[in-house]
């Protein structure tokens, strides 16, 4: 899975080693990761899932359709 690492940790790999994960940067913005290597990070809120950003989308047409809804 893909998964933004928050801050710098070492957790237990799935092969039993230690490895170290560094904070997210827009060159890296995601690690991959096993679901176990995932809860382990998270559990230390070091991790946080990766969701893919649609940059195409317009969040003004969002804001003007609550505008509308207050004006009624």
């Amino acid at each position: 899975m893909k998964a933004v690492i928050t801050k710098p940790m070492c957790v237990v790999g799935d092969s039993k080693s230690t490895v170290r994960f560094e904070p997210s940067t827009p060159d890296n913005p995601f690690v991959e990761v096993s679901h176990h290597v995932y809860a382990r990070l998270k559990r230390a809120n070091a991790a946080k899932p990766f969701t893919m950003i649609n940059t195409r989308e317009k969040p003004g047409k969002v804001v003007e359709q609550m505008e509308q809804k207050r004006g009624l």
